[in-house]
């Protein structure tokens, strides 16, 4: 790392975030650590977001507003113009926890060096925490949140950046090639990293990343590990996965040779029913319970 550039780019995507985007600032602005820079990524704002951020002068180091494709796509522009030696996103509509975090990160990277290094976030609206160490299992079956994650910039020159193809979950799509990296050390840190705000569209199904990514990824670890999916919990999931994306047939999923004949029965029992009863929970509760027992009986899982 050149002696010159910052420990961290604090990368703010934006877009008409008049309502809280000071906030966010201001939480970064307030850190004891100071070897930082702020780049914010604005899509084109069309309310007050981008004479809000000019007020800040030069406290910002890198402004750009332009319509883009999405939070993904200013993202990557923002890792374009990233000079930190890690980097790490901020919504915003978010904002850091206190005015040590930083310092308190800086100081577990120093402890335990890493590529990858996350803690936790506050939710907004229950106060829970979210959501401790992670493993790979852990991870296919939710994602750390962006907010907790501190990524180290080769990181982006060695896998790219954003999958643009996935709308809603790039990031989990990213986080999925990290931890299966043999390159990339990750490193979780017992720090509460910012405040997260719920509700937001990461919790909607992104159907391409179900189909080409993540449905992909558990068949390929359950091939090793076939406990994973005899935890009901873990059948579950990627139950729902295919009940969110409508897959019709198996040929939907980008399997590459995979074989999973758990999927053709989830499938077959899932168009069975029909898609207004398939939403209601206790129904799909009640038939994944059945095709579960199916598959066990069948020894197709």
């Amino acid at each position: 790392m050149d002696s010159t550039e910052p420990f961290f780019s604090i990368i703010i995507v934006v877009y008409n975030g008049a309502k809280t985007i000071s906030s966010a600032i201001d939480s970064v602005l307030a850190q004891v650590f100071t070897n930082f820079e702020l780049v914010i990524i604005d899509g084109g704002s069309k309310d007050n977001t981008v004479s809000i951020i000019k007020n800040y002068g030069n406290k910002i180091h890198f402004f750009n507003s332009e319509p883009d494709h999405g939070i993904y796509d200013a993202m990557n522009k923002g890792i374009a113009a990233a000079k930190g030696e890690y980097l790490y996103f901020l919504g915003s509509d978010d904002t850091l926890l206190n005015e040590n975090v930083l310092q308190q990160v800086a100081d577990s990277i120093n402890r335990h060096p890493a590529d990858l290094i996350y803690g936790n976030v506050l939710m907004s609206i229950s106060g829970q925490r979210y959501d401790g160490a992670f493993s790979f299992a852990n991870l296919l079956t939710k994602n750390i949140s962006h907010q907790a994650i501190f990524y180290k910039r080769t990181i982006f020159q060695q896998l790219g950046g954003y999958n643009l193809e996935y709308k809603l979950h790039a990031d989990w799509d990213f986080n999925l090639k990290c931890f299966t990296s043999p390159t990339i050390q990750t490193q979780f840190m017992d720090v509460l990293v910012a405040r997260f705000t719920e509700g937001n569209t990461s919790s909607k199904p992104d159907r391409d990343f179900i189909k080409s990514g993540l449905i992909p990824d558990i068949i390929r670890y359950n091939s090793k590990n076939p406990d994973f999916l005899r935890s009901i919990a873990n059948f579950d999931f990627l139950w729902r996965q295919i009940r969110n994306a409508s897959i019709k047939n198996v040929t939907d999923i980008k399997l590459t040779g995979l074989k999973a004949p758990y999927l053709d029965q989830m499938i077959r029992f899932q168009s069975n029913i029909r898609p207004a009863l398939l939403s209601s929970g206790f129904i799909s509760k009640g038939m994944m319970t059945l095709c579960y027992l199916y598959c066990k009986l069948k020894k197709a899982i």
